[in-house]
């Protein structure tokens, strides 16, 4: 079996992913120390979700959407409030492919044999899965911009958005 170019399965060697999850805790910089550390722990993969809460599960507070075990951390929660909680934005794609690019490149350069093409390819191929799956389909929405910041700094994302959302905005009636 191959995943990827890869081989899996007997005689071949481990492929290693790491699991973000929601183990970033909301905080992108967090996320970004996850990806170093998987580079650092041998990983060749690394398996993000995204989703949102919306996708996940209705926002209610009744029945089996509602955990009331006095004995569990997330007691008095919704499973709306965990997947908000939990979700990796969308928008942390670029940045955590980036560092990821950066830690394949170091790894190289220090002698440790890394394949982002084969760890991208697979990558992708969750992301075409995500987006053709029946069920809560991983789609931008019909009128979403898309950004590629992957190579941009902050500055200039808020800029070019800034620029595209001017050149959009209907013109006011005092305006004409």
């Amino acid at each position: 079996m191959k995943i990827a170019d890869r081989p899996v399965g007997g005689g071949a060697a481990p492929l290693v992913i790491a699991e973000m999850s929601g183990n970033h805790n909301q905080s992108l910089e967090r996320a970004l120390e996850i990806v170093d550390a998987a580079a650092a722990a041998g990983a060749h993969a690394l398996k993000i979700q995204t989703y949102t809460a919306d996708t996940m599960t209705l926002d209610v507070s009744e029945g089996e959407f509602s955990i009331r075990d006095k004995n569990s951390l997330w007691n008095g929660k919704t499973l709306y409030q965990l997947y908000q909680e939990a979700h990796t934005p969308w928008e942390w794609h670029a940045p955590i492919f980036e560092r990821a690019r950066r830690r394949v490149a170091e790894l190289a350069a220090s002698g440790t044999a890394v394949d982002y093409a084969v760890t991208l390819r697979e990558i992708q191929e969750r992301d075409r899965r995500d987006a053709g799956r029946d069920a809560a389909p991983m789609i931008p929405a019909p009128d979403a911009v898309l950004v590629d910041s992957s190579t941009q700094t902050l500055e200039e994302v808020v800029d070019s958005l800034a620029s595209y959302v001017e050149a959009r905005r209907k013109p006011a009636a005092g305006d004409q």
